[in-house]
């Protein structure tokens, strides 16, 4: 019996893969391409804030615009995902080791484990080197404010040095001192959740770079943007699923019934992913939550309270608790409905 063959290349699911062209995010790209202009230019780029719901395609655009602007401008880019590096002595050896791929120095072993030292070393290049920098710091709402706060000071005063920050809302912003705001003040650019024509559209492209011809339709890519709900991410996961179910069921090609089967994997593995990306502050309120349905506000904060001390952390103020629920509502982890009782009360569940 004949073996079809459905996937070609299954790198192009893959979450770092950055796709030859970027579907539905022009505006987005274009506010991201004027901040960045003065690097192509030498001079010390703007900053920049994107912010959205998972799977909208900010880490894409950012890499996407990294790659640009060093084939066109020989403009250096680092890429770090702040889960990787959760502290600024990480992140600074992180982004050491990017410029060490563009030949500009190399940090003596003797110093490696010395953090002013790293730090100053790249404070020198940033002055003595010609072309600017820019650093991306994916997923900078993982961090503490406190390191989040260092971080963004001693980075923001660097010369000829940009940065592309990345969370899932603008709420890290609020919570960050003062002084940091000020010297940051970043350009913000919102992504919003894709349409089904917009997901259809992105599903249309990388289809056509994984799959073998006539192993799915139009219909099949529309049905998948639907289930995805605006998740670029998801959408993918689905169609990856759905054909590597096509194969081993050596289908000539993607069923109804394939996808339908990948949907519930999906959604499953974007709620892990979703609850890995938490801090432990979120993953201590998401259990609170689920184990105690309906918690009204009140009980929440004290329990949140007690939480911490019992893992002996230091409770964060409730500017940032208000914070940490609203990503987990922005997640779809959980749900918040206003009681109808007297004063501003809330109740927290988990989303089902």
């Amino acid at each position: 019996m004949q073996d079809y063959r459905i996937i070609l290349r299954e790198d192009v699911f893959d979450e770092d893969y950055i796709p030859p062209v970027i579907f539905a995010r022009d505006k987005e790209i274009e506010e991201l391409r004027l901040c960045l202009l003065p690097a192509a230019k030498g001079r010390k780029p703007f900053h920049a804030w994107l912010f959205g719901p998972p799977g909208t395609g900010k880490t894409t655009v950012a890499r996407y615009m990294l790659e640009k602007l060093y084939e066109e401008s020989n403009v250096m880019g680092v890429y770090i995902d702040c889960r990787q590096a959760r502290t600024f002595y990480t992140l600074l050896e992180k982004i050491l080791e990017g410029l060490r791929r563009f030949g500009l120095f190399a940090l003596p072993k003797t110093l490696e484990r010395n953090l002013y030292i790293k730090l100053e070393t790249l404070r020198k290049c940033s002055q003595s080197c010609k072309r600017p920098l820019i650093i991306v710091l994916d997923e900078i709402d993982q961090l503490t404010e406190r390191e989040r706060n260092n971080m963004l000071y001693n980075l923001s005063t660097m010369e000829r040095l940009g940065l592309i920050c990345i969370a899932g809302s603008r709420y890290p912003l609020v919570l960050l001192d003062d002084r940091v705001n000020s010297r940051l003040n970043p350009t913000r650019i919102e992504f919003k959740p894709y349409t089904v024509k917009n997901l259809t559209e992105i599903l249309r492209a990388r289809a056509s770079l994984a799959l073998a011809p006539g192993t799915y339709d139009e219909i099949t890519l529309e049905k998948i943007a639907e289930m995805a709900e605006g998740d670029a991410r998801v959408a993918f996961q689905i169609l990856r699923m759905a054909a590597n179910l096509a194969e081993e069921e050596n289908a000539r090609a993607i069923s109804i019934q394939h996808i339908q089967k990948s949907y519930r994997s999906a959604t499953e593995l974007k709620m892990d992913y979703e609850l890995k990306q938490l801090s432990p502050h979120h993953r201590l309120l998401y259990e609170i939550i689920k184990g105690s349905p309906k918690i009204t506000s009140s009980n929440l904060w004290r329990r949140y309270v007690e939480g911490c001390k019992a893992m002996d952390n230091e409770p964060h103020s409730e500017r940032s608790f208000n914070a940490y629920l609203h990503d987990l509502i922005r997640a779809g982890l959980i749900i918040r409905k206003r009681l109808n009782i007297r004063g501003k009360v809330f109740a927290y569940s988990i989303k089902e």
